[in-house]
This record gives structure tokens, sequence and C-alpha cells, in this order.
């Protein structure tokens, strides 16, 4: 069968996008070009900012970029297509189909913006998504596809194996990748060609190994996805956690397809018993650690009919960002195994500012996937690659792994706060919030239950704590 699925702004978005630009025009700046790369969550100001390219007001109806037409020089006109690989299909498909509808909605918001600005009816910008259902050579032959069609930038691939195995591909063919979500420390600046605009994982390992550690595991049981994304991140975690005085018992992979966990249970239990036994009986002094995306619901929900008394451990199942805010652990099929198991997740902490409630607004209203992290970064990922091309003042991969996409980058704040980005062209991390499943007045929900921050090292819970 074929899972590509090819759509610019369908008619039913279109419709979708008609109305948010009607709110667009009632007032509220998206996208903001600054100097300063200091955030501070949930910021609602509305002050000045100014660069030597341009200067704006956030509370203006007004778009800004950092760019500048590129005179007599300037090559870019016309429809310019961006390219985005998602999944709508497989296992990511919770957070690939809101990451769809916000590159749409991103590249509506971009063209009501033009309107105002000198590239007024010299250029717009669309986007074509394409369904690569987490398979690898699906996602080679969307890559070919979009260079036939002079694509020069995709926001994507979601997951690090894929990105991992065609982002040399994309280099060859001048095709500049943005992730929104890839964040395994194997792909940290492999090429000019990569750019993710969510910190990798040697930031999330951090906050990780010294969550569990400072919530008094000392024997941990780390069960991951055996690819780029989860044995990067194990890893890490691994090697922090024995740093801090841990012991890790055993380090279980699975492979992605897996649908059946029968034997991956059972590894479990048997790393569970002995590392009780290490423990000298003290089951709240292990736990165990599982790295995946949806595919973890499966895997809760067979523990709870094979080995239940691991679901019930005294300490959670610590979960990462893979499962963090994922509608699929809340859902009618495995709500109630995610409870049991609790699943602290971390994810990296965003910056809001006055324009991010409008965003995720629409995106609630127009997919059941919700509006994490991922999804925003995707909508600013999209403003970023067109700002890029203007930059260049031509559709130019070239251009854009020369320089262009970092310079706007460093010089940018989205709906996701400043996009700030280190050598290794991954965005910057500085703190980390921990969701947790709890039942909220008779609804089982994902809540922010505390966070992390590099500066101290230490994790902060509040009143929704897990109770261990």
């Amino acid at each position: 069968m074929d899972k590509r699925i090819r759509k610019s702004i369908s008619t039913t978005i279109t419709v979708v996008i008609i109305v948010v630009i009607i709110v667009i025009a009632a007032g509220v700046g998206v996208y903001l070009a600054t100097t300063s790369k200091t955030s501070t969550t949930s910021t609602t100001s509305t002050s000045s900012v100014t660069t030597a390219a341009t200067s704006c007001n956030t509370s203006s109806s007004t778009f800004c970029f950092p760019a500048k037409p590129k005179g007599s020089n300037a090559t870019l006109s016309g429809t310019v297509t961006i390219g985005v690989m998602t999944d709508t299909t497989d296992g990511l498909s919770s957070i690939g189909i809101p990451i769809g509808y916000a590159t749409q909605l991103a590249a509506g918001d971009i063209n009501t913006w033009l309107a105002g600005t000198q590239w007024a009816g010299k250029v717009t910008f669309k986007v074509d998504i394409l369904n690569y259902a987490l398979e690898n050579s699906e996602a080679a032959t969307d890559l070919s596809a979009f260079a036939s069609d002079g694509i020069t930038v995709v926001v994507g691939p979601l997951n690090s194996g894929t990105v991992g195995a065609i982002y040399s591909t994309a280099q060859s063919d001048n095709i500049v990748l943005i992730s929104p979500s890839s964040t395994s420390v194997l792909l940290a600046g492999v090429s000019n060609y990569l750019y993710r605009t969510v910190p990798n994982d040697a930031f999330q390992a951090q906050a990780d190994s010294q969550e569990m550690y400072q919530d008094g595991v000392r024997n941990l049981i780390i069960v991951y996805t055996n690819q780029a994304y989860g044995s990067g991140l194990a890893n890490a975690t691994s090697s922090l956690f024995k740093a801090k005085g841990g012991n890790v018992t055993a380090m279980i992979p699975y492979t992605p397809s897996t649908t059946s966990f029968g034997p991956t249970l059972a590894s479990m239990n048997s790393a569970w018993s002995t590392a009780v036994a290490n423990a000298g009986g003290n089951t709240s002094a292990v736990a165990f650690q599982v790295i995946g995306y949806q595919e973890v619901g499966s895997l809760l929900q067979q523990a709870s009919t094979s080995y239940p008394s691991l679901l019930n451990s005294t300490q959670p199942w610590y979960g990462t960002d893979g499962e963090s805010d994922n509608v699929a652990f809340t859902n009618t099929t495995f709500a109630s195994y995610s409870l049991t198991a609790r699943l602290p997740s971390t994810f990296y902490e965003t910056t809001n500012t006055s324009a991010t409630g409008r965003v995720c607004a629409a995106i609630d209203t127009n997919t059941s996937g919700g509006c994490d992290p991922y999804t925003l970064n995707a909508y600013d990922d999209t403003w970023l690659a067109a700002d890029a091309l203007m930059q260049c003042g031509a559709n130019s991969g070239t251009c854009l792994a020369s320089g262009a996409v970092a310079q706007v980058a460093n010089e940018s704040v989205g709906v996701t706060g400043a996009m700030t980005l280190g050598s290794d062209h991954d965005r910057i991390g500085n703190a980390y919030v921990i969701y947790d499943i709890q039942s909220i007045s008779g609804t089982i929900t994902w809540v922010i239950a505390g966070n992390w921050t590099v500066a101290t090292d230490m994790v902060t819970w509040n009143q929704y704590k897990p109770k261990f």
C-alpha cells in the first residue's frame, strides 16, 4: 500500500486557515525578531523588540521577520513549497497529525503577514505534507520526491531513527532538514543540512537521571526502543545515573515494531528480581525507565495481565519525552494501566509568548492530538524555513545550510520562545517539565507535576507529585 499522502492545503484546512486569518487580522503578533536570548516562562508582555534588520511590537497584528529582500539579486518569487515529513498512521501519529496541521496553519499565517510587507505580491508559501509512517525507506522515497519538486527545506522527519537514515541523502540533494522532535545525541552536529529545534537528549538524560536518583532509585532497569532515539537516551541516562552512584541492573531493548511484549516482560521480571535482591529487598530503591513511543501503552496493558506486580511497583515507571503528554496514554484503551504505572515523563520546557494560546487553541480545536511542544515547534519551524529562504533571497539549500537557518533561528522568537541553537545545530536546553498521569475530578489526564533546570540540576515537585 502506498503510504504517501500528498496534500498542500486541503479544502477543509483552507476553511480553517481563513478563520484563523480573520483572527490574526484582529491583532496578535506571532513571530518576533529579537537579539535577546533570555526567556522567561509564560510571558504575555507586549514590549517592543528590535534588531538591526527590523523592529516590531508584540501587541501589533504584524508578524516580524529579521529577513529583508536581497534587492536586485533576489530570485525568490512565486509560490515556494516547504516540505513536511510527518507520521499520520503509525507510532507517532498522535503528534504527527497535529504537526501536519500546525505547518498548514503556519503557512496561512505567513502569507497573511507577507501581504503587509515589501514581499507582498512577490512570494507566497505553501507546505507539501507526506506521511512516511516512521518507515526509513518511505522517507527516502519522499525525500526524492521533494528533490524532484525543487523543494530545498523540509520540516521533519519526526523520529531520530529516520533522521539518521536520510540526512546524508538530504545533504547530497541540497535539502535542509529542520526536525521539531528528533533528540538523539548521536545526531548532534552531524551535518550542516540538519537542524533540530528541540534540545538533544544530553539534556534530557541529565534531567531523567537526577529525577530517579533524587526519588531514591538506586537500582535501575532501562527498557528502550532499539533505534537512535531509544539507544542514545538509554546509554546517556545509564552513564549519568551510574556517575551519581546508582546501579543499572539491566538494559532491555525491543524492536520498534514490537506489538507482543511477552519476551520483553519476561526479561523485565527477571531483572526486577535481581535488582530487588541487590537492594536487599527494598523495592523503593528499584525502578523501571521506559523509553519509547505510543507502543509503551501496549507494554503497560500486557504487563497488567502477565506481570501485574511489575505494574504495581513501589516506584513509578519513569517515562521520557516519547510518552510525555501523549494522548495515547489517556485514551480508553490504556488510561487505567497508565494511571497504575503513573509514568512521570520529562519534556523540554518551552516559553509561552502572547501568541502561543491562539496557536494552541487552533490546534486543539482542529485535531485530536492536542498542542504539545513538538507541535508548536513544527509551527515555528515552518516560519523558520520561510524566513531563512527570504534571508537567502533564493530557493537554495546550499545557502540555507551555509548559515541562513542558524542565523534566523538565533535572531528569532517563536510561539515556543527563543529558538537559540548551539554549535551542534540543536536547540539549547535549559529546563524540563515532568508530566504525570493522574485522575483529576474523575478524568485520567496528564498534569505537570514538577520541573528540572540545568542551573540547579534538581527536580522540584508540586502538588501533583506522583505517589511513590
